[in-house]
């Protein structure tokens, strides 16, 4: 029994935090939950960053360095070049994630029982580099508040739905 305990590896807290802040960045983003302030979205994102940034030194430090410490010149050679390396493509990962925003234009349809689910046209604001210029750079969605800070929002097709159930807002 005590050999079966001592197989099972336990991971430390900064793996746990490394993983969550990695989840954020990578399958987080295709859950299609937002928060309703952007400001508050922002700092959540370099909080994220910076979590994901310092458990990566971290766990660089646990694992190349320590155990090569006899040899320092070869494990901080290493250490180095792969904080480096994991700075960088984290660098420009997320630096594409906080430019890009899609940007609301109109409202489409409100529901009539329920005013708080609306269908929005929106485009994909490039920022410096344009953006709702490309066919794919426009979606419909439809937006439903969860809480006071998160919202739902998911594409719909506008042809499918029933129209005895929304109010079509007229184009300004």
């Amino acid at each position: 029994m005590n050999i079966l305990i001592t197989k099972i590896k336990s991971f430390s807290i900064t793996f746990w935090i490394f993983l969550y802040c990695l989840f954020t960045f990578t399958i987080g983003q295709y859950i299609p939950i937002y928060f309703t302030n952007s400001n508050f979205s922002f700092s959540f994102y370099f909080v994220i960053f910076l979590g994901l940034l310092i458990t990566s030194y971290i766990l660089v430090y646990k694992t190349i360095y320590l155990p090569e410490k006899d040899n320092w010149i070869y494990s901080s050679l290493i250490s180095f070049l792969s904080i480096a390396i994991i700075s960088i493509l984290f660098g420009f990962l997320t630096l594409g994630h906080i430019m890009l925003t899609w940007t609301d234009t109109e409202p489409i349809y409100i529901k009539k029982d329920n005013q708080n689910i609306i269908i929005v046209s929106r485009y994909l604001d490039e920022g410096a580099f344009g953006g709702g210029t490309k066919p794919g750079d426009y979606q419909n969605v439809v937006k439903r508040q969860l809480t006071t800070f998160l919202k739902l929002e998911t594409a719909i097709d506008t042809n499918s739905i029933d129209k005895n159930e929304w109010i079509k807002q007229p184009v300004k």
